[in-house]
């Protein structure tokens, strides 16, 4: 993973505490799609997940990615 990438990583929401922290989807998500797409990202890949700081957040790990597009394909009609 490129430095520029883990800089990214490094303190946000849902970052991994070596397995034994866990991620509090409701209160790191910015709303509901946000939430849902958070927890599919932790049902598929628990305490690896970590969001990134673009908007809406994306909630990665090896597994996949997950937004509030994923979740809400019409997610940005609703913000408008």
């Amino acid at each position: 993973m490129p430095l520029l990438m883990l800089a990214l990583f490094a303190g946000c929401p849902g970052t991994p505490d070596n397995g034994t922290s866990t991620i509090d989807c409701a209160a790191e998500a910015i709303d509901s799609c946000d939430e849902a797409a958070c927890d599919a990202c932790v049902a598929a890949c628990g305490t690896t997940c970590a969001s990134d700081t673009e908007y809406p957040p994306e909630w990665n790990c090896d597994q996949g990615a997950w937004d509030a597009y994923t979740e809400c394909p019409d997610w940005g009609n609703d913000q408008q």
